[in-house]
């Protein structure tokens, strides 16, 4: 699969193609099987994003297969969680004709992320078409593709990559830390001896954005806040 050049981008053609988000990956590997997986902590601005790449169907072949990863959630925003129940809720009736299976991988125990998917399967109330797992493999073979070991490997390397933060991105990120209320791309981009050109260069060849960046860098810094001040 490649990389969309941005979120409208994907929309317009999502097959064979993948959209990195601040902290999800959506993918469509075919007209009959998409998913994404979320990682870290959930904002609202990327919910918002997220659904609205869920709500969009020209491309796909229905009904279709969905992969749902989100072992690696830490925390979700409460307005980004009341966001995703309104949508779910909302489109509870047409679901069945949509989607033929959910597979949600919710890793080992029962943390956050078992505690989202035991809440999805019970509100949508389908555990014939919704199922856990605790590790991607087994869920890909739910869907009796002779390619699922194959896309599982593909997307699991892809999820990865866009976790890990970039190399190239480290003194980008580290300055964002502590410069978050001041961030301007030309401001950074001169800060860190770039151009403005070079570093959207960068950030796209990395699979992001600088608002996402600094999205990430300003939630990073409220958690700080919250944490740690009065």
């Amino acid at each position: 699969m490649r990389l969309a050049k941005g979120l409208d981008d994907f929309i317009k053609s999502p097959l064979g193609r993948f959209f990195v988000g601040g902290t999800f990956l959506f993918w469509c590997h075919d007209p009959t099987l998409r998913g994404w997986a979320l990682w870290g902590r959930l904002s609202a601005d990327d919910v918002d994003k997220l659904l609205s790449l869920m709500d969009d169907q020209r491309a796909m072949r229905l009904p279709y297969d969905v992969v749902h990863d989100i072992r690696r959630v830490e925390s979700v925003d409460t307005s980004a969680f009341e966001r995703y129940l309104a949508y779910v809720r909302a489109n509870l009736e047409r679901d069945p004709a949509v989607t033929r299976r959910r597979a949600i991988v919710h890793g080992v125990g029962l943390g956050l992320p078992g505690l989202l998917a035991a809440g999805m399967v019970s509100l949508l109330g389908a555990p014939g078409r919704w199922r856990g797992f605790e590790n991607p493999e087994p869920a890909f073979r739910w869907f009796e593709r002779p390619d699922a070991d194959a896309i599982c490997e593909e997307v699991s390397a892809l999820v990865e990559s866009a976790i890990a933060p970039s190399p190239s991105l480290a003194p980008l990120r580290t300055y964002l830390a502590a410069n978050v209320t001041s961030a301007d791309v030309d401001r950074v981009a001169g800060a860190l001896g770039l151009s403005r050109r070079s570093l959207q260069r960068l950030l796209k060849s990395s699979g992001t954005t600088f608002r996402d960046e600094v999205e990430q860098a300003r939630v990073a810094e409220a958690h700080r806040l919250l944490s740690d001040t009065d």
